[in-house]
């Protein structure tokens, strides 16, 4: 019988979590069944919100970025090897990415008891297998490599577990400046400069409103980001590249720089006043719902930047 290699779905064969990209598709389609995803996660667990997201046939896999490096080395693998996908993304998702590459001789995949992450994937290949090669990329993933007799790992920048000796290593594409620019819409800025017209007649005022230009720009980061996830799946429709849409800034990092973002500039409105708060709590949900790459749109948030500095002044 040929040895077998074990393969990880999300951020492994695929740039992204597959789950989330499928909420985020849910989302865009059916907002009300994302929000009960959410409540079932919450009050029944993650394991319960998977099965419930596997009746949701939504989620284009050939819009997915895979890892190119990965999938050639497991087609010269599999001369010599059976490679089987297992991954604790639901089965919906894991039969469709298989029937798409046409690479895997198997599945194993999350079912409606077990969530096939950890030891509980350990555990479910060891008794399938006995002995394997597996390549994973998280620190579940931890339980998973001492069983194995050679392993893999998939990661962007260091290999974040140094101290253990890997068989196999993949690197994913690093983000570059060109990309941040893209997805912060940096060449949008110069619209938050007209926040310091007002010194014209303020002159003493300069600190206050270099102050709210800050907290503008980081309200304007903050929407922008989660802009691109909530149409993220109407951004690949239209073939709109950008380092999030192909999976190499992953989900949890967006939400999680969106948020520090979001809280510089909340702190910078409570240093200023409550006024400026909702000024630019307004300006994150404006650029939350409207992206600002067009000349008319910049326009408008150029004209809501100069009302509202005025008003800061007075």
């Amino acid at each position: 019988m040929k040895p077998t290699i074990c393969v990880d779905l999300d951020n492994t064969l695929v740039y992204c979590d597959t789950l989330l990209d499928l909420w985020f598709k849910i989302l865009y389609f059916k907002p009300k069944m994302a929000l009960k995803a959410l409540w079932i996660a919450w009050s029944k667990g993650i394991v319960a919100c998977k099965y419930f997201l596997n009746q949701f046939d939504l989620l284009d896999v050939s819009q997915l970025t895979y890892n190119a490096s990965l999938i050639d080395w497991i087609k010269q693998q599999k001369k010599s090897h059976q490679v089987w996908l297992v991954t604790g993304s639901s089965a919906t998702i894991a039969h469709q990415v298989a029937d798409y590459l046409d690479l895997f001789d198997g599945v194993m995949s999350s079912d409606q008891h077990t969530g096939l992450v950890g030891q509980d994937k350990k555990n479910a290949m060891l008794k399938k297998f006995k002995s394997f090669i597996y390549i994973g990329d998280s620190r579940k993933d931890l339980e998973v490599w001492p069983s194995a007799y050679k392993k893999g790992i998939v990661y962007q920048y260091e290999n974040p577990y140094p101290t253990l000796k890997f068989d196999y290593e993949f690197k994913k594409p690093t983000v570059g400046m060109q990309a941040w620019i893209q997805l912060l819409g940096i060449r949008t800025w110069w619209q938050h400069l007209i926040i310091l017209w007002p010194i014209l007649f303020f002159p003493t005022a300069i600190f206050k409103l270099l102050l709210f230009m800050l907290g503008m720009t980081c309200a304007h980061c903050a929407g922008t980001l989660i802009h691109q996830l909530i149409y993220l799946q109407q951004n690949r429709n239209q073939n709109n590249q950008s380092i999030i849409t192909m999976g190499i800034y992953g989900f949890t990092d967006v939400l999680k720089h969106s948020f520090c973002f979001k809280l510089i500039a909340l702190y910078i409105g409570w240093l200023l006043a409550n006024k400026a708060m909702f000024y630019i709590y307004l300006g994150f949900i404006l650029h939350l719902i409207y992206d600002s790459y067009s000349f008319k749109r910049q326009f408008y948030f150029m004209l809501f930047n100069a009302i509202v500095s005025l008003s800061i002044c007075s």
